[in-house]
């Protein structure tokens, strides 16, 4: 369980410096970089303090990990390509559908053991599958599947299989993002971008 713990906060270490980096490297208003790095700074801090998650109720809580971060991370993406999210509303709305669709018939529910993928390949091509139409239908640069995948890896995750599989009991906390999904999202979302990219690739030549 330690070792868990300790592979659980360097990997929240690692993928907070990546959104700061990017964050603190890439964005035109240094404000905005500025107020974003420190806000994920503060949450890695409240995160330690508190545990691994912040409670917002008293049966309601949200992952550091699971929910917080893969959130500000694709919040991130979506603000930083803002015009091309736009431009593709629809289809990816629609993708994302799919998306969260998939995820939650792909769980099951344990109610010691949290919420479980059955399979994690069938989630993770439809993620990329779903990328690289949106890219090729509309001609978009190819580089652009990779922050699709990791928005659409996060937020069908995070709806797919936390939100739509909650289980309010009394007298116990709900934490989002908790409830062993978290090695889901972030197999999801960060495992995506790389097969999206290769498929891309691939069919293009």
């Amino acid at each position: 369980m330690k070792l868990l713990n300790v592979f659980t906060k360097i990997t929240l270490y690692i993928i907070s410096g990546i959104v700061v980096f990017l964050s603190l490297s890439t964005a035109t208003n240094t404000y905005y970089a500025v107020l974003e790095a420190t806000i994920i700074i503060a949450v890695i801090i409240i995160g330690d303090l508190k545990g691994n998650f912040i409670r917002i109720s008293k049966s309601i809580g949200l992952s550091i990990t699971g929910f917080i971060i893969p959130f500000i991370f694709s919040i991130e993406l979506i603000l930083r390509l803002f015009t091309v999210f736009y431009s593709v509303v629809w289809d990816f709305f629609i993708g994302l559908i799919i998306c969260i669709i998939i995820n939650y018939l792909n769980s099951i529910t344990y109610k010691k053991l949290g919420v479980l993928l059955l399979d994690l390949l069938i989630p993770l091509f439809t993620i990329s599958a779903v990328s690289v139409i949106i890219i090729t239908k509309n001609n978009l640069d190819p580089l652009i599947v990779i922050p699709f995948s990791i928005v659409l890896g996060s937020f069908s995750s995070i709806i797919g299989l936390d939100l739509l599989n909650i289980r309010r009991e009394p007298g116990k906390i709900y934490v989002f993002g908790g409830n062993n999904v978290l090695d889901a999202i972030f197999l999801e979302a960060f495992l995506s971008p790389s097969l999206s990219y290769a498929i891309l690739v691939l069919s293009t030549t």
